[in-house]
């Protein structure tokens, strides 16, 4: 019989190959569009807005975000202390938000999270006549 160090475990397919055990904090990616009328430069000045407000406004959670190119951006921030990844694509039809690195104990809360984003966007989608 082998002893094994805890953090591993030998697959029943494959004895001899050690592997790490599932993780409950296994990562998911969050994916979510929001289409507009908008066009895609006035698009992406909405997204640019909402970006900086909201760096202001919940700054406790060190929101960063790196436009790569025109349509393209990187964002981070932190939550509980884990650090939460993505991106932002605008489109000429949509607003599209991934974010990859969800912890899956958070997967019960993607849903209002999902609708919360959804509304916000919609709202600087309605503002876009007031942003230059």
């Amino acid at each position: 019989m082998r002893t094994l160090d805890k953090k591993y475990r030998v697959l029943p397919s494959r004895a001899g190959n050690l592997t790490k055990p599932p993780s409950p904090h296994r990562s998911e990616i969050m994916k979510h569009s929001v289409s507009h009328s908008l066009g895609r430069d006035k698009a992406r000045k909405v997204a640019c807005a909402a970006f900086d407000a909201y760096a202001q406004r919940f700054s406790e959670y060190s929101p960063q975000t790196i436009w790569k190119t025109e349509d393209l951006a990187d964002l981070s921030f932190k939550v509980k202390g884990i650090e939460l990844r993505g991106a932002v694509e605008v489109t000429d039809s949509a607003i599209i938000m991934e974010l990859k690195n969800v912890p899956f104990l958070m997967k019960p809360f993607q849903g209002k999270a999902l609708k919360v984003v959804e509304i916000e966007i919609k709202e600087w989608i309605a503002k876009a006549d007031t942003i230059d």
